[in-house]
């Protein structure tokens, strides 16, 4: 992902996130902005019965990551979109995401 002629590694800000109990599993994409070229988006599955509020989150990301590397939106998702060989989707993700480009 490069927002604004930086690099924001999707690794990076996932592995943030799965630091925390509660979240079973996530995968960041970038999506496409007008101003910034491209920004983070973060899909988050919750572990089951966590009940961690998007703010919460939001605030992981805060206190976790340098501001040009925070997703722009935290989406909660029921599984990430994977095939037969188990990888992640990410151009799916990226498609569902891009109602957030401005």
């Amino acid at each position: 992902i490069i927002r604004g002629g930086e690099n924001v590694y999707p690794a990076e800000i996932e592995a943030v996130f799965m630091a925390r109990t509660d979240v079973e599993e996530c995968a960041a994409v970038g999506i496409p902005d007008s101003v910034m070229g491209e920004v983070p988006v973060i899909f988050v599955v919750l572990a089951p019965g966590s009940k961690t509020t998007l703010a919460e989150l939001e605030e992981v990301s805060i206190s976790s990551l340098a501001r040009y590397k925070r997703p722009t939106r935290i989406e909660f998702i029921d599984e990430v979109p994977r095939n037969g060989l188990g990888k992640v989707q990410r151009t799916i993700l990226a498609e569902s995401g891009s109602r957030y480009s401005r």
